[in-house]
């Protein structure tokens, strides 16, 4: 998404016409980032507000040579990281995982029966279902590809930490899987 350098000059001049169509323009892609790290979208339209409040606030620091929607992406990121941080506090930060029966044994189901039997949605309600850590992890790192080192920062958090909140993410990904599929095995997230 390219944004018009002049609406960017009529925001930072405090003209609520250019304010509002700017947030229209905005609105799909913050809301793409926030579904991810929130359980529905009134969870998460307080906080993407917060970082179209932070993008006009600094648009006076956005450069054109940089492209638009990874700018704003790195605004509703950081947004978010920065509410985590604040509620963290109120939080459990680990979760024990528990496995009824030990280790996953595994059957051979192929890739196309996995996904003929679930889809998108699925994929995303079970990574809402993730404890708020690990689905901060597994989003930061699966989904928006930062590294583990960049995520332990972000969280301020140790880097073998981010690690095993990973993989801690990924073994019950497996399990609400295969617990949805009704069978026996598990598939490479």
């Amino acid at each position: 998404m390219a944004v018009d350098q002049r609406l960017i000059q009529q925001c930072i001049k405090g003209k609520e016409k250019a304010y509002y169509e700017l947030y229209k323009l905005c609105f799909s892609d913050l809301m793409a980032v926030c579904v991810r790290y929130f359980r529905n979208k009134e969870e998460a339209a307080p906080v993407l507000n917060k970082a179209f409040l932070r993008i006009t606030q600094n648009l006076d620091k956005y450069k054109p040579d940089v492209p638009w929607d990874r700018w704003i992406k790195r605004i509703m990121i950081n947004t978010i990281i920065n509410e985590y941080k604040s509620q963290k506090r109120n939080k459990d930060f680990f979760v024990p995982t528990s496995f009824e029966n030990g280790s996953l044994e595994f059957d051979s189901y192929s890739l196309n029966e996995i996904k003929e039997r679930i889809d998108l949605e699925h994929i995303k309600s079970f990574i809402h279902e993730l404890p708020a850590t690990q689905k901060e992890v597994f989003n930061l790192y699966a989904i928006d590809g930062y590294t583990h080192k960049e995520i332990a920062e972000m969280l301020e958090i140790p880097l073998g930490t981010s690690k095993w909140l990973l993989a801690e993410a990924r073994k019950r990904l497996k399990l609400m899987v295969t617990k949805s599929l009704n069978i026996k095995t598990a598939i490479a997230i």
